[in-house]
């Protein structure tokens, strides 16, 4: 693939990551934009969004579970922890 496709397939990519973001709850998408898109670690998030790290690692959690779920199959291999996939979220 060329340079050109390669680009337009990166912002294809990028533009439906963060439309899926976007429709997570607001609590989860803005942890997932500092903890992800950001790279800043649990604890400066927590500070951020004035909850507790281990609300936020809940957040993050949920959202990535969400995420996953609304990716197609195989896709979201390796993108949640083990716990995500022993105990999936039920539909909404």
């Amino acid at each position: 693939m060329g340079d050109a496709e390669h680009d337009v397939m990166l912002a294809i990519s990028t533009r439906s990551a963060l439309a899926r973001v976007a429709a997570l709850p607001p609590a989860q998408a803005e942890v997932i934009l500092l903890r992800i898109v950001a790279d800043l670690p649990v604890d400066e998030v927590a500070g951020i969004v004035g909850r507790r790290k281990g609300a936020v690692r809940a957040l993050q959690h949920r959202a990535l579970r969400r995420l996953a779920r609304e990716m197609p199959d195989g896709a979201a291999e390796g993108f949640v922890g083990r716990q995500a996939r022993l105990n999936p979220l039920p539909p909404q």
